[in-house]
């Protein structure tokens, strides 16, 4: 089975528990810090976290901007698994990400795309709700795909 039919038996709950994967899904970083894999397609992934301040905010009140870049590394490095074939795997090299305001108690989708100029480059746009204006932050990032 591949990773992308994989995931989406995860998604759709279809998942047997003999079915297993070569990577750790979901992985111990999602049920650490609360977010899951709610969409998934050839080089995309959605994944959604409910942020609380409770739980995941800074010393001044706000969501951590470690959450954010979480959350937004999980949608790229999920996107780019459904494109790898058996026996490949990929680390992310480099992570930018810009905030363009503070977050607090939001449900946030990132949602991991390919960027246009290589295979091994993804992009995420982070989406948050505040009322009915939708907001992001943004973040590119560089993998590189190995042999196990």
């Amino acid at each position: 089975m591949s990773n992308l039919e994989y995931l989406k038996k995860a998604v759709s709950g279809m998942l047997r528990e003999f079915e297993k994967s070569p990577f750790a899904f979901p992985p111990p970083i999602a049920k650490t810090l609360g977010f899951s894999l709610v969409g998934v397609d050839e080089g995309r992934a959605d994944v959604e976290i409910d942020a609380r301040t409770v739980v995941h905010s800074n010393p001044v009140g706000t969501i951590h901007g470690g959450i954010l870049c979480d959350v937004a590394d999980a949608a790229i490095g999920v996107a780019h698994m459904t494109t790898l074939k058996e026996g490949e795997t990929f680390t992310s090299i480099d992570l930018q990400i810009n905030f363009f305001r503070p977050v607090w108690n939001e449900r946030l989708n990132s949602f991991g795309v390919p960027s246009e100029s290589c295979k091994n480059d993804f992009s995420v746009c982070l989406r948050y709700q505040e009322g009915r204006r939708k907001t992001r932050c943004a973040s590119d990032e560089h993998g590189h795909d190995t042999a196990r």
